[in-house]
């Protein structure tokens, strides 16, 4: 089973059935998002030409002759799959120096687990000190305690979020007083989360360079860190709606 990882403000809004929907730009769309303005979701009779089982299929307009124009990108997770979702977790301090698939070996996968997120201890109240929290990165299915259904896959430009969009992407309707917020104001603050995320450039060790997403619209090549910086604003993303099972 793949795991989906959340930021602890996103695990929250899950868990609390605020957040149903998420966007990532995925590894799959990353040439495309060099040049997203360049790249069309090919269509037939107006609905998406599906690909690579269950992926998208984009086409290069203008056409360039002699060039490849079509591209399959498969997202990640599928529609009707179950994919658990990772959280910053440890073990009892006894097993520190495991890994998490060493401790699955063992046959000792209901040691008892922490969860930093609410400070939760769950399966054995038995099972002593705490260890060292474990990066949510490398938290494996055994150890995991919430699990969703992917219940819609799509793939669009993030500057099309829409107010209800965001609404679903976890953003609240209302302000702490109780009142209503302006109509567009969760799409601004999508804008403003999604940069805190994204707008910073993270490395891509096939690449050997740096990419980021911005929420603004923009393309720009930069230099950090000695390296090849790819400013790929309003990128396609895959949108994956879902709902919590467990």
């Amino acid at each position: 089973m793949k795991g989906m990882l959340m930021t602890p403000d996103n695990l929250k809004a899950t868990i609390d059935r605020r957040k149903t929907q998420t966007r990532r730009v995925e590894a799959s769309l990353r040439e495309i998002n060099k040049d997203p303005d360049a790249w069309e979701i090919s269509k037939y009779d107006g609905e998406y030409t599906r690909a690579c089982n269950g992926g998208f299929q984009f086409m290069h307009v203008p056409l360039i002759p002699n060039q490849l124009n079509l591209r399959a990108v498969k997202p990640r997770y599928s529609l009707n799959e179950t994919v658990y979702l990772k959280e910053a977790w440890a073990c009892p301090l006894l097993f520190d120096e495991m890994t998490g698939q060493k401790i699955e070996k063992t046959g000792i996968a209901t040691i008892g687990i922490w969860y930093k997120y609410d400070d939760t201890q769950l399966d054995n109240p038995t099972a002593g000190s705490r260890g060292r929290w474990r990066s949510p990165l490398y938290m494996p299915e055994w150890a995991a305690r919430y699990f969703t259904l992917i219940t819609g896959v799509d793939i669009q430009r993030l500057n099309d979020i829409t107010e209800d969009d965001a609404i679903a992407e976890g953003i609240p309707p209302f302000a702490p007083n109780g009142k209503v917020l302006s109509s567009t104001i969760p799409r601004k603050h999508f804008a403003v989360l999604w940069n805190s995320i994204n707008e910073k450039p993270k490395y891509s060790k096939k690449d050997n360079c740096y990419y980021s997403y911005p929420w603004e619209d923009i393309r720009e090549v930069r230099e950090y860190r000695g390296k090849v910086w790819y400013v790929c604003g309003n990128p396609y993303v895959v949108v994956y709606s879902y709902r919590l099972v467990k």
